[in-house]
């Protein structure tokens, strides 16, 4: 089989990203027959927006996810996936057991300082789209409404008489009608 991304020993020298994949070959429980086959294994992939709101980790439908991020101007495009993907894992493993982890990353791009900074381009500079979104926060917030209505007025303008309210909650001819109610 061939893996473009693979990097390992050469198993075939003019083909260095094929990877030999034996077959294996199981008898039945009789012993009578075998099964010949190869063992690969079925593999779904998604992308992070479809992700969202879900969780992988141990006691998840999804036991773990591995993650190709992007390069830091993917992130500059995208604010804030990166920070999606990473907040998915329910788990982290250990340094003595990585392989415990609920997220695994497929890049080398991953540095402390490009987690740290998720917001900044490479120059170290705020990516447009989050330099935008601040301008825009800022604008709304010098444009906000003023609310006019009080608690208390408005705990005074809606209050009904006891009696008023009886007969609202006693009144059941709403409930008569042959069209839904949506």
């Amino acid at each position: 089989m061939e893996f473009p991304d693979y990097c390992g020993p050469h198993w075939i020298q003019d083909k260095p990203k094929w990877v030999p994949i034996p077959s294996v070959n199981i008898p039945c429980s009789n012993h009578c027959c075998t099964v010949n086959f190869i063992p690969l294994s079925l593999a779904y992939a998604t992308t992070g927006h479809t992700f969202q709101g879900q969780s992988a980790g141990p006691e998840h439908t999804i036991p773990c996810i591995i993650v190709q991020p992007g390069t830091l101007n993917m992130e500059c495009l995208c604010p804030s996936l990166f920070y999606m993907f990473i907040s998915r894992g329910t788990m982290i493993g250990t340094p003595e057991d990585r392989s415990s982890s609920a997220i695994f990353f497929t890049t080398d791009e991953l540095t402390r300082d490009r987690i740290q900074n998720l917001t900044k381009n490479q120059k170290g500079e705020l990516c447009k789209k989050v330099k935008r979104e601040s301008q825009w926060v800022k604008v709304l917030q010098r444009n906000k409404m003023k609310t006019f209505i009080t608690r208390k007025i408005w705990c005074k303008t809606t209050k009904m008489k006891e009696e008023t309210t009886r007969s609202k909650i006693e009144d059941t001819s709403w409930q008569k009608c042959n069209s839904i109610n949506y």
